[in-house]
């Protein structure tokens, strides 16, 4: 007896532990007592209940969900006991018991957006990739249609509870594919990336300690298939692994399992990894007799094509069956032979997971030790309804305020894309002038210097060729000595001229969402994140990549090409004879300045005037002018703003999508007030144990 009312305590439990998964988004008065409530509840389900979660697992097609419906067939079943066959299941689907039926959903949070702009935008910038670019824009503008992913944050998204007590068979299964299904017509299932069955089956009263999910086939072509496994595997590593073979090839799907890390140690050396040959009815050698034929050869391929496991092989248990014969009627002369044969393979399948889930229990404690804890536990369940009901309240307050600062957020939203041309061409004009007056400071006759004992005045060639290399050898003096100098202080007009404009605009943008969200009951300055930081942030790198030693070493390299052809292809020089010393020298500073205001003007800025006719001569090699990295880095930077911005803008419109919890306001309720008769129930089995 007493034993019956521990089973009963903990199902209450798990029953408890569900529902404030459900509530967890709307839990903002008591946070810090919600979150100590769930660590603690957990804490000890784990101890007395230690669930153990069996994944489906199997390339499309292979009949995946077909095993797990007749692994749960049973005798006067009940209406969700076969989930029936389906090759479309588009979210990792848990099964487990519980004296209710529901459908559990666990929707994305608002971060996924995020992520998947990020990737988009990576993949229009690479070009090349129009096919993952159209398949990524569908699933971001899907998303952006599901109020729950909308209202989710990260690590508190929004998880959906669907009762399926007293629904018929038919009813139960469109209601569950309406949410996991590819085909559904309910937009949901984009942003649902995980989903949990729970029912009174006999079976799952038999392997209470198991959890089953119905892994989505590998090799699906959608990237949201690769997103919702990866979260899955993330957060549920798998106990043990039942992989699902169409027929006796194998694929890249398989060995995708060993990309799970661990998966050898925690998976195969402990023997929980099991294989199933199914479809054997489609067989060429279907007949019975034949089947540890079969196996056998199959574990010699295994053997041979997969080295990972040559040496464990032969202790994985293998099953050969057909799924089909069990859950339904298939045509073949020998139909009847192979469903008991496959019943026969199901049974021993059966008796692998029960042995497992028998291990569990053993291990697990006994209820009583935590009945101090876990009544303390129930009495925080008031405060946290509470909350949550408080949360609704305010919510619903928030909305129409909330709704007028979206619109005036987007409102004030100005394209830096449509201005930047305009804007640089004032910018350029602005540099241009600072770049001039400091061009005009540098004292030539006192910085470029030469060696008169090597000048030979009454000999032309000779006399030209010094003059030249004089004057590249003054050049590079000054760029040493003075034009290193210059381009920090131009680094330094970029990061004051250009940059004050984003910055301005930016936290112009910052003080007005503050201001207006300040009237906003519940939101503090903490809830944005500001603009501001970011392109700081990103000024400051600016400003390190113009002061950058490299940049300056690379402008050098450019320069001393660039010089070395201006002074002998574009200077006049007076070589004749009768030059005296003054006249030579002045030659040499006159081109060594008109190569350098040449250089930098276009170089620096690009100058209009200039850079049609060197700019070829200067990038040798296509290296990029500073001018040509400037308008990249501005490039980056407005695209960065652009996705700062649209993030604060979800962010806002993360409360006013909290409609939807408005909206589902009556389920929300209802939930609310089952949390307190549950946890009533158990406080009185808690005092009966005691």
């Amino acid at each position: 007896m007493k034993h019956t009312k521990a089973l009963e305590l903990v199902d209450l439990l798990l029953e408890i532990q569900r529902i404030t998964t459900v509530l967890d988004p709307l839990i903002e008065e008591g946070r810090a007592e919600f979150e100590e409530f769930t660590s603690s509840l957990n804490e000890i389900l784990e101890k007395v209940f230690p669930t153990y979660t069996v994944v489906i697992s199997g390339p499309v097609g292979s009949g995946k969900s077909t095993l797990l419906s007749s692994l749960l067939q049973e005798a006067g079943s009940h209406p969700i006991a076969s989930i029936g066959p389906s090759n479309e299941t588009f979210a990792p689907m848990s099964i487990s018991f519980s004296k209710h039926a529901n459908l559990i959903v666990w929707y994305f949070g608002i971060d996924i957006l995020h992520t998947i702009e990020e990737q988009l935008t990576s993949f229009e910038r690479e070009g090349d990739h129009s096919h993952l670019v159209a398949q990524y824009r569908d699933i971001r503008n899907r998303l952006r249609q599901i109020p729950a992913v909308l209202a989710g944050e990260k690590g508190r998204e929004v998880v959906k509870r669907i009762s399926l007590d007293g629904l018929n068979r038919d009813t139960t299964t469109d209601t569950i594919r309406s949410y996991t299904a590819q085909s559904s017509s309910l937009p949901d299932v984009y942003g649902i990336y995980r989903a949990e069955i729970t029912y009174p089956g006999r079976i799952l009263r038999d392997l209470r300690n198991v959890r089953f999910t119905d892994l989505f086939g590998f090799g699906e072509p959608s990237p949201l298939i690769n997103i919702k496994y990866s979260r899955f595997i993330s957060e549920k590593f798998p106990d043990a692994v039942v992989y699902v073979f169409p027929d006796r090839s194998i694929t890249q799907d398989f060995l995708k399992l060993f990309e799970i890390q661990s998966f050898i140690e925690k998976i195969v050396k402990k023997g929980r990894l099991f294989l199933v040959l199914n479809k054997a009815d489609a067989y060429t050698d279907s007949n019975v007799n034949r089947w540890p034929a079969v196996v056998a050869q199959f574990r010699a391929a295994i053997a041979h094509h997969v080295p990972a496991l040559s040496k464990l092989v032969h202790e994985i248990p293998i099953f050969i069956l057909s799924a089909a014969s069990i859950d339904s009627t298939i045509q073949h002369i020998e139909a009847r032979h192979i469903r008991d044969a496959s019943l026969s393979s199901l049974h021993h399948l059966r008796d692998k997971i029960r042995d497992l889930s028998d291990d569990l229990e053993d291990s697990s404690s006994d209820p009583s030790v935590y009945l101090g804890s876990l009544f303390d536990l129930m009495k925080t369940l008031d405060l946290l309804v509470c909350g949550v009901e408080l949360s609704l309240d305010q919510i619903e307050a928030r909305i129409p305020s909330i709704s007028g600062l979206i619109g005036d957020i987007s409102n004030r939203q100005t394209s830096f894309e449509d201005e930047r041309v305009s804007r640089l061409d004032v910018f350029r004009a602005t540099l241009e002038n600072e770049l001039v007056k400091h061009l005009a400071d540098i004292d030539y006759e006192n910085t470029v210097l030469f060696n008169m004992s090597e000048c030979e005045p009454n000999h032309p060639e000779r006399l030209f060729g010094w003059m030249v290399e004089s004057a590249h050898l003054g050049a590079m003096q000054v760029f040493n000595y003075k034009l290193s100098k210059i381009l920090s202080e131009i680094g330094d007009l970029v990061d004051d001229h250009l940059l004050r404009a984003y910055r301005e605009y930016v936290l112009l943008q910052d003080k007005a969402a503050k201001a207006e969200s300040s009237t906003i009951s519940g939101i503090s300055d903490t809830t944005f994140k500001p603009l501001s930081s970011t392109v700081e942030h990103a000024a400051k790198d600016f400003v390190r990549f113009t002061n950058n030693p490299q940049l300056h070493l690379s402008a050098k390299t450019i320069f001393e090409k660039f010089s070395n052809w201006y002074l002998r292809k574009r200077c006049v020089w007076n070589a004749e004879r009768g030059q005296n010393v003054s006249t030579i020298k002045n030659q040499i500073y006159l081109n060594v300045e008109k190569a350098i205001e040449t250089f930098m003007l276009v170089y620096v800025c690009e100058d209009k005037q200039l850079t049609k006719s060197y700019l070829p001569h200067i990038c040798f090699g296509g290296v990029p002018t500073l001018w040509e990295q400037l308008v990249k880095h501005v490039t980056g930077l407005d695209e960065l703003l652009a996705n700062q911005i649209r993030i604060t803008k979800w962010r806002f419109g993360l409360y006013q999508n909290r409609r939807f919890f408005v909206s589902n306001r009556p389920e929300y309720n209802r939930t609310a007030h089952e949390l307190l008769s549950k946890k009533q129930q158990a406080e009185e089995l808690i005092i009966k144990l005691a």
